[in-house]
């Protein structure tokens, strides 16, 4: 993957892709799709809402990143070869996120993604915590590829994907260079 935890400025850590489109080539055995790919498993709770914080910039290099929630395999790890692609969501829902502004800083700032109007596809087998009288949480069912399931619970597990789309910077220098920084994400 071309993801990477790491400082690219002093002690300013994040989860980091950098990619020339001049000369990209993914490691042998991985499509291009895979390799742009970062995943994380995340448990969404009650507000059904997902917080993202990625550095902003003026910087030509700041790309756009789409995001997009599969269902979560079993294997208990977070991987960018997940063979799962297919999006949990009816109307197949992704979220264009873009890095850079015109403002000449370099700053942190949140995205909200608010997941409760939405419907689960049938396929996915997952559904809302439903609220009932007194407000006692149950799911009427559970995901039968989740690694734990989600009956009794108060979230949801599933897969967050986020992968940055080349070409999508403003970059017109001889490298070509797409840069994308994810700083954090939160459920609630």
């Amino acid at each position: 993957s071309c993801w990477s935890f790491r400082a690219d400025v002093k002690r300013k850590y994040g989860w980091i892709c950098e990619v020339s489109r001049k000369n990209l080539t993914a490691p042998s055995g991985v499509t291009d799709h895979g390799y742009l790919r970062l995943t994380k498993k995340l448990r969404i709770g009650g507000d059904q809402k997902i917080i993202m914080s990625r550095l902003v910039s003026y910087d030509e290099r700041m790309a756009i990143a789409q995001v997009w929630f599969t269902a979560s395999s079993n294997i208990g790890v977070d991987s960018a070869t997940n063979d799962s692609n297919e999006n949990i969501f009816q109307g197949d829902p992704v979220w264009n996120i873009s890095s850079w502004h015109q403002d000449k800083t370099s700053i942190p700032q949140p995205y909200a993604i608010q997941l409760g109007e939405l419907q689960f596809k049938d396929t996915s087998q997952i559904q809302w915590p439903m609220t009932f009288q007194g407000g006692d949480v149950t799911n009427i069912g559970s995901s039968s590829n989740n690694s734990s399931s989600n009956f009794g619970s108060k979230s949801v597990e599933v897969t967050f994907n986020l992968k940055i789309l080349l070409g999508s910077s403003r970059s017109i220098s001889e490298s070509q260079v797409d840069k994308f920084k994810l700083l954090g994400v939160v459920t609630c």
